[in-house]
């Protein structure tokens, strides 16, 4: 009997069932596929685009709680639909040195693939030791790719509610529950969540947490990622 798309997950998230993860990912190719060759057109390479929209699966799979109501096809059809802010924001990847647009995608999949493997998010260096190059080499394409204003605030200061408005303290507080377990630990720090302490450097947070600030930074702009979404039009 075939396997429902919540039973198919369930198994992918609690014994990492490789098989379970690759048949969703097949029934759900074409819709994946749609939604990016609506922007085939973007001034971004397609395949950046392809990559993306991936990612983005995989973030409505790790998400996806079937006690909310909805089925997952309406999830992901939802978390889908921040590929039009991907493109938006990163239409200035048509500026990016021929050289390096060539190689974006390729890292795209690669990170996207060890996060797959690893349940976490690569660092540059398992990404460069996959690809065969230097850490520095993607670091610069992972760079080049973040012309993101919240991200960069986001990974330089926390964020004071209480200089934001209800609606945006509203939307940050219901957005965590898209983030996993570390990044949730990261976020409730950085935002002094839960009662617990706001953090005041990315140094003094890494340090606490016991993790470099490699890593953290790397936490911070996958929290960033997942959240700014959500703020878009929100005052």
């Amino acid at each position: 009997m075939e396997k429902s798309d919540a039973e198919l997950i369930k198994s992918w998230k609690s014994r990492r069932d490789q098989a379970a993860y690759a048949e969703l990912k097949s029934r759900y190719k074409l819709m994946v596929l749609k939604q990016a060759n609506i922007y085939r057109s973007a001034p971004i390479a397609f395949e950046n685009i392809v990559s993306q929209a991936w990612l983005l699966f995989d973030d409505a799979v790790n998400s996806f709680n079937p006690n909310m109501g909805a089925g997952f096809s309406t999830r992901l059809g939802y978390t889908l639909k921040r590929l039009d802010r991907y493109v938006k924001t990163y239409q200035n990847m048509a500026r990016i040195p021929e050289n390096q647009s060539a190689q974006i995608g390729t890292v795209n999949r690669a990170r996207g693939e060890l996060r797959l493997q690893l349940g976490r998010e690569p660092s540059d260096h398992e990404v460069g030791k996959k690809l065969k190059l230097k850490t520095k080499v993607v670091t610069t394409l992972r760079r080049a790719q973040r012309k993101d204003l919240f991200e960069g605030l986001f990974e330089e200061n926390p964020i004071d509610l209480d200089t934001r408005s209800e609606s945006i303290d509203y939307v940050l507080r219901n957005a965590r529950f898209e983030l996993n377990q570390q990044e949730r630990e990261v976020y409730d720090r950085l935002m002094g969540f839960g009662g617990k302490p706001k953090a005041r450097s990315r140094a003094t947070l890494a340090k606490s947490l016991g993790m470099s600030q490699g890593r953290l930074s790397q936490i911070t702009s996958s929290i960033a990622k997942k959240i700014k979404p959500h703020l878009h039009g929100v005052r």
